[in-house]
């Protein structure tokens, strides 16, 4: 995490900055995978590989080596459902931001297309600390995320998340306009996933157009995750089994819960909760 001296610094003398990405797919480990969905994970690494092979790197435990403003996607070596988002730069650029979170957006999707629900983490550092970036991130994701959502990482304060970046070198946002179209918070910062429409503003009409695209795609994997996991349907048995199904289906209802929200600022319609009651 960086600190508030050296975000300054970072800033002010145009040092090495380090971007990373986490996300993780829900469910992998909640539940035995089925061959259906072990096919599912297999589709969802080769989409992945074709889609971003100009990109790609797997090094077999390497940190990738990267060049200012270049994003670079790899496959955590520990983790066979984590994949990992990477950019470096010299000097702050929203350039190369707009492009970093462009790819993270690109892979969530192809997530959800893929039918698997996601949590993660957003985190920045020096450049030379790759290694602690992508722990803090990894941390951050399975202990302070918890529910389906992108946590971001803060400065020192506790309260500024550590991608507040200011549009010139050594001056900060006059405003908190364009952070806040990033990122929501509840008890913590997370990405806005589904209002996101890029770094610089745009006109509402795209911004909306562009949510309603990704509630398209993102509803039918709540509304069968909500369906599959309801806990009238255990379909698994013993009482830790039991109880690991029930958490991942609170999971989905959180996640449908902010899906709701956002549906309704666009005029799309909510997913009905009530089809996955509790008996």
């Amino acid at each position: 995490m960086v600190g508030l001296d050296e975000f300054r610094m970072i800033n002010e003398q145009e040092a090495h900055w380090f971007a990373l990405g986490w996300l993780d797919m829900l469910g992998w480990r909640d539940l035995p995978l089925d061959r259906e969905e072990s096919i599912k994970a297999v589709n969802f690494r080769k989409a992945l590989m074709d889609r971003f092979r100009w990109i790609m790197w797997n090094p077999g435990g390497q940190s990738p080596p990267l060049k200012s403003g270049g994003v670079v996607i790899s496959l955590d070596e520990k983790n066979a459902d984590a994949v990992v988002v990477h950019l470096c730069l010299h000097q702050m650029d929203l350039g190369a931001m707009e492009n970093f979170f462009g790819v993270f957006e690109s892979v969530i999707l192809l997530m959800f297309q893929s039918e698997f629900l996601m949590r993660g983490a957003l985190t920045t550092d020096c450049w030379d600390t790759q290694v602690r970036a992508k722990a803090r991130a990894e941390s951050l994701e399975k202990h302070t995320a918890i529910y389906p959502r992108i946590i971001v990482d803060t400065l020192e304060d506790g309260r500024t998340p550590c991608f507040m970046m200011p549009q010139r070198r050594g001056e900060e946002m006059e405003s908190q306009d364009v952070y806040k179209a990033l990122f929501v918070r509840h008890d913590v910062w997370s990405f806005d996933f589904l209002r996101y429409a890029g770094v610089f503003p745009r006109p509402k009409e795209m911004v909306l157009e562009n949510t309603k695209i990704k509630i398209s795609i993102v509803r039918p994997v709540l509304e069968t995750g909500l369906e599959r996991f309801a806990p009238h349907k255990a379909n698994v048995f013993g009482a830790e089994a039991k109880d690991r199904q029930l958490k991942l289906w609170e999971k989905y209802k959180w996640y449908a819960d902010y899906f709701n929200e956002v549906a309704a600022e666009v005029g799309d319609a909510p997913i009905d909760l009530g089809l996955a009651k509790f008996s």
